[in-house]
């Protein structure tokens, strides 16, 4: 059995906002499609939060309810190709963790996906405990996602680090 551990999708309303000159690679239809051809068997499915950068707390937390509902729909409609994971935001305190917990027990999602940092916040901080004891209690895995450049990229802005040291 061939599994693809790391495969992003956009419920669809956004996946429609993304230019990709035709077609959207990031719909869970052309990634099955693609699987398909390629003689992958299953996949993990999760969403990709880096659109999140920008966001308040609130829209954050707006977007990946709606995440956790599609994620939802597809993991039952596809159960036999993907494993879907939730995503959430470590240091975004109780609301973030309450959702991660509905989209794990009610839901039926299987892990979680965060990113390295987020807004200069990180999953070493101490405002991550709550999402750690969650994630530990539920026994789910936690897949950290790495960043487009290496560690610390808001930090590399200035003098345009990022091209120069941060992909190394």
């Amino acid at each position: 059995m061939i599994i693809d551990w790391h495969a992003h999708v956009y419920p669809p309303e956004l996946a429609r906002e993304r230019r990709w000159g035709g077609t959207t690679p990031l719909t869970i239809e052309n990634l099955l499609e693609a699987h398909e051809k390629a003689g992958i068997d299953r996949c993990v499915v999760s969403n990709t939060i880096h659109y999140l950068k920008e966001k308040t707390n609130d829209e954050s937390l707006a977007f990946l309810r709606r995440w956790n509902e599609y994620a939802a729909e597809i993991h039952q409609k596809y159960r036999d190709r993907v494993i879907v994971f939730t995503s959430t935001l470590p240091c975004g305190g109780a609301p973030f963790v309450k959702e991660l917990e509905r989209a794990i027990v009610d839901l039926g999602l299987h892990g979680v996906l965060i990113n390295s940092s987020h807004q200069r916040a990180y999953p070493d901080d101490d405002e991550a405990k709550p999402f750690f004891e969650i994630v530990n209690s539920l026994k789910i895995p936690v897949m950290m996602h790495a960043p487009s450049v290496g560690f610390g990229e808001e930090r590399m802005r200035d003098y345009r680090l990022a091209s120069s040291v941060g992909r190394i």
